[in-house]
Formats: C-alpha cells, sequence, structure tokens
C-alpha cells in the first residue's frame, strides 16, 4: 500500500508552533508501517521538506523537472472560450467524464478544487476552464506569485489539445497582464 502526500497548510498565526510536525507525526504513528501504507512520497516546497528529513526521517530521491519560459503568445484556441472562476456543477461533470485518465490522483471534484484553492489562507489562485459548444474540456488552476505564474492543477478530458492550447493562451495573458517574468509548470 502506498501514499502521496499533498500540500498542508495552515493560518500564519499558527506557524512556528510545530502544528505542521505534529500532523506529520500523528498520520505516520497511526497510518504507516507493516501494517499500513509502507510507501510514502510527496512533492514538498522547500521548508516542508527541510522538516521532513530532518525530523521524520524523510529521504530525498531526487529533483523534479520543472518546465520554465517567459510569458509568450501562447497557442491558438481552436474554437475555445476560457472563463474564469469556481463553477461547481460545470467541474463535477469534468471531473466524472475524466476521472478514469487519473485513477491514481485525489478525487478531483469541486469540493477539492474548493478546499485546496479556495480556502488557503493569504493565496489567490487563477482558475481557467476550457469550453467549446457547452461542454467544459479542461480545467488549469495557477498562482501568480511574485512575478511568477505557476501552474498548480491541471484536469484535462484528454479529448483535443485545442482546450490544453486554450488555457495555455489564457494563462499568458494572465502571466503577461500580472507583469511575470516567467510561466513555471
Amino acid at each position: 500500500l502506498g501514499g502521496h502526500g499533498t500540500d498542508a497548510y495552515c493560518l500564519p498565526e499558527a506557524r512556528g508552533s510545530r502544528l505542521y510536525s505534529a500532523v506529520v507525526e500523528h498520520f505516520f504513528d497511526h497510518h504507516c508501517g507493516p501494517a499500513g501504507i509502507g510507501f510514502f512520497y510527496g512533492f514538498a516546497g522547500d521548508r516542508n521538506a527541510t522538516i521532513l528529513v530532518t525530523h521524520h526521517a524523510y529521504a530525498l530521491l531526487g529533483q523534479v523537472p520543472l518546465w520554465t519560459r517567459p510569458p509568450g503568445r501562447g497557442w491558438p484556441r481552436w474554437g475555445y472560450t476560457v472563463r474564469e472562476g469556481l463553477q461547481a456543477a460545470a467541474l463535477d461533470a469534468l471531473w466524472e467524464r475524466c476521472a478514469g485518465r487519473y485513477r491514481w490522483a485525489v478525487v478531483r471534484d469541486s469540493r477539492w478544487y474548493g478546499r485546496r484553492f479556495s480556502g488557503r489562507p493569504g493565496v489567490t489562485y487563477l482558475h481557467l476552464h476550457a469550453w467549446r459548444q457547452g461542454t467544459l474540456h479542461g480545467w488549469l488552476v495557477a498562482r501568480l506569485d511574485g512575478g511568477v505564474l505557476r501552474v498548480a492543477d491541471l484536469l484535462w478530458d484528454g479529448e483535443d489539445h485545442g482546450a490544453l492550447a486554450a488555457l495555455d493562451a489564457a494563462a499568458q495573458r494572465a502571466a503577461r497582464a500580472a507583469g511575470c517574468r516567467r510561466a513555471e509548470l
């Protein structure tokens, strides 16, 4: 049995309280080991990686590639319209259609997106969704952070690369409008 850790965050006033370490210790004590999760991995940020390695016997296995580029014009839209915001019913319908493509991922329904990307204190995410003929085909979540557009999540039904092109073009426009130096995926 394996597990994949995802982001944990807390209110700024809880920082320095060992809350993160307490949650990690509780999780490992109750869910990991021979009778539970035998292999656990994640893509921790620098701060959390330091805590995990120093205090929780994590091993860093290597770097994950980070693709960067300066914001450009993006690709043609190919008949797609891109909208912004969190539209729960449409997102749930998209997840239902394409969940089979993401068998090993967390459930990416509107509840998860709302909790993960709308409930995080002090961070604002840009939700972009690509539509064609009344059907949602792709969803991209990005964060504009310190002159960098960071793609945080992408959900795509796999039907047509035009949805990806439309999302890319909209993200590039947002990056240029915000004065970003680069975009990262």
